[in-house]
């Protein structure tokens, strides 16, 4: 039996990666370093300062759905 074959009896899979990378703090929080990596096509996930004031822009589904 593949893998493939003992996942298809889960409607959804949600994997959680807890691993902490730090950077050097004059590297890793920088507005345009975010946007040029947006523009080459590229993902990221960063936390959020304390003051930041995000716009949600969309929502791609909801738990459960």
């Amino acid at each position: 039996m593949v893998l493939g074959d003992k996942l298809n009896r889960f409607k959804d899979l949600v994997i959680q990666d807890s691993t902490i990378i730090r950077l050097h703090e004059s590297r890793y929080f920088k507005y345009p370093l975010f946007d040029r990596i947006d523009r080459y096509g590229g993902y990221f996930v960063s936390r959020l300062k304390g003051n930041a004031n995000p716009l949600i822009v969309a929502v791609n589904r909801k738990h459960g759905e």
